[in-house]
């Protein structure tokens, strides 16, 4: 939340791509400043795309200057190989992050950015 608020506040276009299990493990979008953009994939299709986040990386990381993933290795791992196929993983950093609390949700975070 901090670098995607960091990079608004810089004037840069940002979106960030979020996935969960459910929707109810998805953190309120007042959290982030109105400017940035936000998609959502829940495993159980409860909210947003159906599926993974990685499955909309083609769609977004394309036209980013900057790419910024934060998850489990897993899907780290399934990130770095779309963001390769599609010619960013330059422009790309990963983090892997834990599941929050004793058998917590894998999530994926991306923010993709773009200077304007």
């Amino acid at each position: 939340r901090l670098l995607a608020t960091s990079l608004a506040a810089a004037g840069r276009s940002v979106t960030m791509l979020l996935e969960s299990s459910t929707a109810a493990e998805i953190p309120p979008a007042s959290l982030l400043p109105e400017s940035v953009e936000i998609h959502v994939a829940t495993e159980d299709g409860s909210l947003g795309h159906h599926g993974s986040a990685a499955d909309l990386v083609a769609t977004y990381a394309a036209w980013a200057d900057q790419v910024v993933a934060a998850g489990s290795s897993e899907l780290l791992s399934a990130t770095t190989l779309l963001l390769r196929a599609a010619g960013v993983s330059d422009r790309t950093s990963a983090r892997v992050s834990r599941p929050r609390g004793e058998g917590g949700a894998k999530r994926l975070q991306l923010i993709v950015a773009h200077e304007i």
